[in-house]
């Protein structure tokens, strides 16, 4: 019976003691995700009116990297980059009443910083804010007219998640919040207006530590 019972005691010892990941200086996060974002103009510009109210859902893929100090088995509190694409978005939104189809693509790039809690040992929850650049980039097809409008401009996320080891190197990771960004607004007939927007975020993926 001992002896039936005991590699159950050892992956019980594993999971308490054996995935914690490796304390490092790095760790790197990629990963796959989804995004509900509305987008309208502010209202704030003298050619204000112009810009049509949009919605977006998205598929989205990311990286961030940290470099960070530990508090081993406490906390883990870091800095570092973060990159967002969407290269095939579908938008919708309304001009005057009618249907308008969006074919459109996002790249966002900034810096964020990253606190993890280790002293859950086996599950460890984090938090990320993050600011930087947003671009959007949208041809707009109503009938048989087209036009390309382009949004730059500026905003932050802010993230909460959980990362599960897998071994002491790698993990998996699960989050998701909020974006908010301000943009200036160009293409035609709508070049010199401002839009804001934002909305909620959802990404799953790997996580890795050096």
């Amino acid at each position: 019976m001992l002896r039936k019972k005991l590699p159950i005691y050892l992956l019980i010892a594993l999971l308490a003691t054996g995935l914690s990941p490796l304390y490092g200086l790095f760790d790197v996060q990629a990963g796959v995700g989804i995004a509900g974002l509305s987008y309208i103009d502010d209202a704030s510009a003298a050619a204000s009116g112009k810009f049509v109210d949009t919605s977006l859902q998205a598929l989205t893929f990311g990286f961030a990297g940290h470099v960070h100090t530990m508090e081993q088995d406490v906390i883990c509190i870091g800095i570092g980059p973060y990159v967002v694409a969407g290269p095939g978005m579908r938008y919708s939104g309304d001009a005057g009443g009618t249907n308008v189809a969006f074919s459109s693509s996002q790249f966002m790039i900034g810096g964020e910083v990253y606190g993890k809690i280790l002293a859950t040992k086996v599950i460890f929850p984090y938090v990320k804010f993050g600011y930087g650049y947003d671009r959007l980039s949208t041809r707009m097809n109503l009938g048989a007219s087209s036009a390309e409008t382009k949004l730059n401009g500026s905003g932050y996320r802010i993230l909460a998640g959980i990362e599960i080891p897998l071994t002491p190197l790698i993990g998996v990771f699960v989050e998701g919040g909020s974006t908010e960004s301000s943009f200036s607004v160009s293409g035609v007939n709508v070049s010199g207006d401002k839009a804001k927007g934002g909305g909620y975020v959802f990404t799953i993926g790997l996580s890795a530590i050096f």
